[in-house]
């Protein structure tokens, strides 16, 4: 594995206070948040900026943090490749998950990183036995494949792995 030559910790305790009240399942969120950053990792994603994305890819949709904090704190491309990774508002979940796909078009530099966030999330629904919630990831699929990887034909390891899950 290739090493890391960079401090991640400013993000992972600014994400860490920031989602601190916050469950994934049964494990603190910044769990999930660290398998991210870990799958990006396993499949040589390694830069900096990624990196530093993937750990607050959630910051913006889940927590009470602004865009224009994380530019202050980390920097523009930061700050919109986790915005581009956050979901709009919209009535429902279907609507909500257009809007972002449609706002990850423009941002191909973003669409790693929601791409190994839904790896997370389908891994952690196998090991967890959580059968409704990939049943619904597995019923979006198509749609999430069909608007995003025409936008990252270079992330083809990330998809194929992507493609067995949900196999």
């Amino acid at each position: 594995m290739k090493k890391i030559e960079y401090n991640l910790m400013q993000p992972i305790v600014y994400a860490a206070k920031k989602h601190s009240s916050q469950m994934y399942g049964d494990v603190p969120y910044l769990v999930h948040l660290m398998h991210v950053s870990q799958i990006l990792i396993s499949y040589s994603y390694t830069d900096y900026t990624t990196q530093v994305a993937a750990i607050l890819h959630d910051v913006l949709e889940d927590t009470d943090a602004t865009r224009a904090e994380l530019e202050k704190i980390f920097d523009w491309e930061i700050a919109t490749r986790v915005w581009a990774c956050s979901d709009e508002e919209g009535r429902n979940r279907k609507e909500r998950k257009a809007k972002v796909y449609e706002k990850l078009a423009s941002y191909p530099n973003a669409i790693v990183i929601k791409l190994a966030d839904r790896i997370a999330n389908v891994e952690s629904c196998i090991l967890n036995k959580n059968e409704r919630l990939y049943r619904m990831y597995k019923k979006e699929y198509p749609e999430f494949k069909e608007k995003l990887q025409s936008h990252s034909r270079s992330h083809n390891n990330l998809w194929n792995y992507l493609d067995y899950l949900m196999e």
